[in-house]
């Protein structure tokens, strides 16, 4: 763990009083921890063995103690609240997208095709919405190191849940998962077009050594 056990009971205090100020932020942040834990723990045990493992599982400890102490009561209050229109399959996000996606034809081996035109049909409403950035944050996270791979994973993630399941009754409200997401897919868009700046400096370099 590259954190101290002092910034990992801070995180976790933090993450734990989000519920009530904002329940998809909270969400997306435990989502992201558990991620990281899980991977930091196997990490440690791939390299170091039951010893470092052990090591790594007490300092998690200092993160998902306030966390869950803090969040739990918070979580209760409101599940009584949660209707049964919340966290509700939904595939596509929006209704039109849902529809279509419903209407296939889900029986036997008709349901390998209705996948791959489900696929199909997200891949066109995003590429249509994120405009060139469906282009530049693809490209960003092949330009990127892995650590940084590894960090946008959990973020992935989110985006591709909240495309599937619906967290409140009205669907639009996956756009504050979907913020999360975007806000680092941006940078690795940062990325990509620096990318594209140095190799195109190297082909002009190389162009001119060349005349």
């Amino acid at each position: 763990m590259c954190a101290g056990r002092r910034e990992l009971f801070l995180a976790g205090t933090l993450i734990g009083l989000l519920p009530y100020i904002h329940a998809h932020s909270f969400i997306v942040t435990t989502f992201v921890s558990l991620f990281f834990a899980v991977f930091a723990s196997l990490n440690a045990l791939r390299k170091g063995g039951s010893a470092e493992f052990a090591r790594v599982f007490h300092a998690l400890i200092f993160l998902f103690a306030p966390l869950f102490l803090f969040a739990l009561p918070q979580v209760l209050a409101i599940r009584t609240q949660v209707s049964e229109n919340f966290f509700m399959f939904y595939p596509g996000w929006t209704d039109k997208n849902r529809d279509i996606i419903l209407e296939f034809n889900w029986s036997g081996a008709s349901a390998i095709i209705s996948f791959i035109l489900s696929l199909f049909l997200m891949l066109k409403f995003w590429i249509l919405n994120l405009n060139v950035l469906s282009f530049l944050i693809p490209l960003g996270f092949y330009a990127v190191k892995r650590a940084v791979k590894i960090f946008y994973m959990p973020f992935l993630l989110v985006f591709v849940v909240a495309n599937i399941v619906k967290f409140q009754p009205w669907y639009w409200d996956n756009y504050k998962l979907f913020l999360h997401w975007f806000s680092l897919s941006v940078v690795l868009a940062g990325f990509a077009l620096l990318w594209m700046c140095e190799r195109l400096k190297k082909f002009k370099r190389g162009v001119s050594t060349a005349f």
